[in-house]
């Protein structure tokens, strides 16, 4: 992972709707500290991410949750909206935000209804949620 300590990180989103093609643009700049640890700085966050996204719970699972994840690993994130809250908008805002958050790529973001059954058994072993 690339030193970002300082770095300010600028995320630009365009919506195209309709026929007509109209595009938006919405601009978030976010200070990404350099932490050792990635559950840490989720943490930090935590409120933030709950008011921002409509999120309930959100933790890590995979080689960050193990312990034994590589500079480019992807991180994997499971996470549990607020009722009327899981929308399209908010899942890949939320993608967005937390790639700009760590740095990386977060490729594995799985929601707690959306999550396969049989690889429901594994993540709910190895979670760790991040607490209010």
């Amino acid at each position: 992972m690339r030193d970002c300590s300082g770095d300010l990180w600028v995320g630009l989103q365009c919506l195209c709707t309709g026929e007509t093609a109209q595009i938006s643009l919405s601009v978030a700049i976010f200070q990404v500290p350099l932490k050792p640890d990635d559950l840490v700085r989720l943490q930090e966050r935590l409120a933030w991410i709950r008011e921002h996204f409509g999120v309930k719970r959100i933790g890590v699972f995979g080689s960050v949750a193990r312990g034994d994840e590589a500079p480019s690993s992807d991180i994997d994130i499971l996470v549990e909206f607020t009722q009327g809250q899981a929308t399209f908008q908010n899942f890949m805002d939320l993608i967005r935000y937390l790639e700009l958050l760590f740095g990386r790529r977060v490729v594995d973001l799985v929601t707690t209804t959306g999550i396969d059954p049989y690889l429901r058994l594994y993540v709910e072993d190895e979670v760790i949620w991040c607490e209010a």
